[in-house]
């Protein structure tokens, strides 16, 4: 006799059972993903419509800044894409301040959490060289450490990192030296001074934080309303605010112009001591044609406002914020690019 009700109950358990098995999959593989290959998952970007959904946002994940300046919390790892249109627009200069330094602190702490990652490969590379002086004919880099080392000497130009085929460890020491990173408070405090508190027509048309200009014809920029009749330079625009912020670092680790920079950076390093963005300010004259007065009024933005207190502050460890609501810890290989 057929039993209608025990084939739907059966098919129902079916799908069930596929679901299940599916989703256990999915988070198994997940996991099991090797860290080099996890860069390629990453989730688009949180961009609030309203600063009102902005600030939800930060309230529904406790994000307060009063505890991280006091170390009781981490930040969470909340990357805002863009600025909401309305940002301007909020009356509150305190609030708009709060909302400007919580979107930023993620994404400066993410691209310095990048670069302290490729310096501490960089400096086991240096500690291996070390224990090879005695046997100087062994090889002690595999082919894709090479390739992953000359694709770094490249992107911050250093040259000619080899010499009869293995690398030279003077220009090692160099490449270990730009690769470092940026104090928060002076990120911040050059990303409050350029973009006005995020109101700026760069940043809103073109996510540009830091004023980063180029000459190039191919780039993409945007065109300041006061350049003069004889000058051919734009506004350097980015898609995110966290390539704003990692063209922003890579530009003070690399540029020529900014190596009394990183010479004071290495002295603080070699002293060991942290490092001081107050300090470090004082050799960026170079940043901007006020010179003396460029640097006073990053030191005066990072006292006024105290963003000292955000040199020590951390990314929550492992977990990734989706849409502003879904939290997956563990799930490595779903961080937002960078």
């Amino acid at each position: 006799m057929v039993q209608p009700p025990l084939r739907k109950k059966s098919l129902l358990h079916q799908i069930v059972f596929w679901l299940l098995t599916g989703g256990f999959c999915f988070v198994a593989a997940a996991l099991l993903i090797p860290e080099a290959r996890r860069g390629e998952f990453f989730p688009a970007g949180i961009s609030p419509d309203s600063r009102e959904n902005m600030l939800s946002l930060f309230q529904a994940h406790e994000y307060h800044l009063a505890d991280v300046r006091n170390q009781k919390i981490a930040v969470p790892r909340l990357f805002i894409d863009r600025l909401p249109d309305d940002f301007a627009k909020e009356p509150d200069i305190e609030v708009r301040k709060s909302l400007f330094i919580r979107s930023m602190l993620p994404l400066v702490l993410r691209v310095n959490e990048k670069v302290l990652r490729e310096r501490e490969k960089l400096i086991m590379f240096s500690e291996r060289l070390e224990l090879d002086e005695k046997n100087p004919e062994t090889n002690v880099f595999s082919p894709s450490e090479l390739e992953w080392l000359i694709e770094l000497t490249e992107r911050y130009r250093v040259t000619k990192i080899l010499r009869d085929g293995r690398v030279d460890p003077v220009k090692l020491t160099r490449l270990t030296k730009r690769v470092d990173v940026v104090p928060v408070s002076l990120i911040l405090a050059q990303a409050i001074q350029e973009s006005g508190w995020g109101t700026s027509r760069f940043v809103h048309e073109g996510n540009a934080l830091f004023g980063q200009r180029i000459w190039a014809v191919n780039g993409a920029g945007l065109v300041p309303q006061d350049r003069g009749e004889e000058e051919s330079f734009r506004v350097r625009s980015f898609g995110r605010l966290l390539e704003s912020v990692e063209a922003y670092v890579h530009n003070l680790n690399s540029h020529v112009s900014y190596s009394q920079f990183r010479s004071r950076r290495g002295q603080l390093r070699r002293a060991g001591t942290n490092l001081d963005g107050a300090a470090l300010a004082m050799s960026l004259t170079a940043y901007s044609e006020e010179g003396g007065r460029y640097v006073a009024a990053l030191q005066s933005v990072m006292s006024s406002n105290k963003l000292q207190d955000f040199d020590q502050a951390k990314l929550v460890s492992n977990t990734v914020a989706l849409n502003g609501s879904l939290v997956f810890s563990r799930l490595a290989f779903l961080y937002p690019k960078g």
